[in-house]
């Protein structure tokens, strides 16, 4: 499903938004993820498509980092800055990126895959 104002997915956008409106929607994350329906299947193509909408909105960078930092679950993917990774009883599967965006983009398609069981 395309958005005809700019050419994204609307999944794009969509899921991109969820940290904005997390806290004032009442939704829980899985309503919201479920509502915005991402495309999972192809993870290249989630960091490529999520970053791009990231780099042209970057307030959703430090929405997604304090939704990090907010997260009250012992276990789970995690965002810290340019590092991103899953945590259980300590810090597994890190990753190290050059910018925000593409850490960004990593922890959101992380956080979705965890959420929605895929």
């Amino acid at each position: 499903m395309k958005d005809s104002a700019n050419g994204v997915d609307q999944w794009v956008g969509r899921t991109c938004e969820i940290a904005l409106s997390w806290r004032l929607s009442g939704a829980t994350i899985g309503q919201l993820f479920a509502d915005a329906n991402p495309d999972l299947t192809d993870r290249q193509v989630f960091l490529t498509l999520a970053g791009e909408y990231l780099a042209s909105h970057s307030r959703l960078i430090e929405a997604w980092q304090q939704y990090s930092w907010d997260k009250r679950v012992g276990s789970g993917p995690y965002l810290d800055h340019l590092e991103v990774g899953r945590y259980e009883d300590g810090r597994q599967e890190v990753h190290i990126y050059a910018d925000a965006t593409s850490a960004c983009a990593d922890f959101i398609y992380r956080e979705a895959s965890a959420v929605l069981g895929g």
